[in-house]
């Protein structure tokens, strides 16, 4: 979902999926997440079940304009989960953002060459999120 240089980011219509296998994590982004105003927040405890969940639902019906994915989970780390997503056809081109406490500068850049798009850092604002969602989104480039 690149806007090109759209300034107008239109959260209600936007859906994302989180993948963490914490539930107080997933209750705190899913909480923000809603309080931006993001139009459906989807969950999954796992990287199996966010995988069979993007298989089963075809891009085209634009049900995610972004995933969360939480780096530490037990059945399938949040990089592997970034790698198979990527060579999910349908889905090789939306935006992953990692979430993590782990500052170590090798980690971070790991999940940019797994193909993850931005990172999230625990502990992170309500605000911090909102602008790793529009620089994931294209709406707030970096560079």
């Amino acid at each position: 979902m690149n806007h090109g240089d759209s300034t107008h980011l239109n959260l209600a219509q936007l859906g994302v999926l989180l993948v963490d296998d914490q539930k107080a994590a997933r209750l705190l982004l899913r909480s923000y997440l809603i309080r931006l105003g993001i139009g459906k927040v989807e969950e999954v405890t796992d990287s199996i079940e966010a995988l069979r969940l993007l298989i089963n639902t075809p891009a085209k019906h634009q049900a995610f304009a972004a995933v969360f994915i939480s780096r530490s989970m037990r059945e399938m780390s949040g990089l592997e989960l970034v790698r198979n997503i990527r060579q999910l056809s349908e889905w090789s081109t939306i935006p992953i953002i990692i979430v993590s406490e782990d500052r170590d500068a090798a980690k971070l850049l790991d999940a940019v060459a797994a193909g993850a798009t931005d990172y999230l850092l625990r502990p992170y604002s309500q605000e911090t999120l909102l602008a790793t969602l529009k620089r994931a989104l294209k709406f707030d480039p970096i560079f």
